[in-house]
């Protein structure tokens, strides 16, 4: 009977971590300011990816619903001036985000200042 009680609190705890779903291989979208931006979350690595003007990439961590995104990098394309202004609002709050839920269609990220941002399942670029 002691190992069950042992066992109990650690099954628990476990399956309490994995209530947040990965976001490896899932891809998602949403408009600012009338500029398509999509982000894509890699299938095997902690790597995410997308593209608004110019493609762009880096790497996340992410514990249960929390997600750190780190610096992004990006190709150096000219665009429309209003979708340049959008990618670069974007970069600016991939850094501010917190942590996200998921539902079956839908993406939100938490922003360190509360607000959040929905985003649309879309399908996964190859």
């Amino acid at each position: 009977m002691k190992k069950l009680f042992l066992f109990l609190p650690l099954f628990l705890l476990n399956a309490c971590q994995n209530n947040a779903h990965s976001l490896n291989g899932t891809a998602y979208q949403f408009q600012l300011n009338e500029t398509p931006i999509l982000i894509a979350f890699d299938k095997n690595e902690n790597r995410y990816y997308g593209k608004v003007v110019n493609n762009y990439f880096g790497n996340f961590t992410q514990t249960g619903n929390k997600i750190t995104f780190q610096e992004t990098g990006s190709t150096m394309m000219m665009g429309p001036e209003k979708a340049m202004k959008a990618e670069q609002e974007w970069f600016k709050t991939i850094s501010q985000i917190s942590s996200y839920s998921q539902s079956k269609n839908a993406l939100i990220f938490t922003l360190k200042d509360g607000s959040q941002i929905k985003l649309n399942k879309t399908t996964f670029p190859n």
